[in-house]
């Protein structure tokens, strides 16, 4: 209703919300500038001290990297009276007598092949 009667007060309005929304949004980046200038001050100011840190905090990670082993394994982490224990053991088993040419047929498996 108010667009049909003032359409040019509406328009001025928009021009002026977004002026202001413009305005705004600039503050607030001189704002960010000083804050990164500031920043960028202090951090070349004491860029030894902080160098020092980096090495300090980079010694026990260095460390810490090295003495870190993972296991992938995560049957080893499960007891071994689980089903999937005892599963995967005499799986291995059987890989191991299929590389070595004792594995013998079950008796099911021979009653297909006679």
């Amino acid at each position: 209703m108010i667009v049909l009667i003032k359409p040019f007060d509406v328009l001025n309005f928009i021009f002026i919300a977004v002026g202001v929304a413009v305005l705004a949004d600039s503050l607030f980046k001189m704002r960010i500038a000083a804050d990164a200038k500031k920043f960028g001050i202090n951090t070349v100011k004491h860029r030894v001290l902080i160098l020092i840190l980096t090495v300090a905090l980079m010694v026990p990670a260095v460390f810490g990297y090295i003495a870190t082993r993972v296991n992938y394994d995560m049957l080893d982490y499960l007891p071994e009276d689980m089903e999937t224990v005892i599963g995967q053991n005499e799986l291995k088993s059987g890989a191991a007598e299929l590389k070595s040419g004792s594995a013998k047929l079950s008796s099911g498996a021979n009653e297909l092949y006679d």
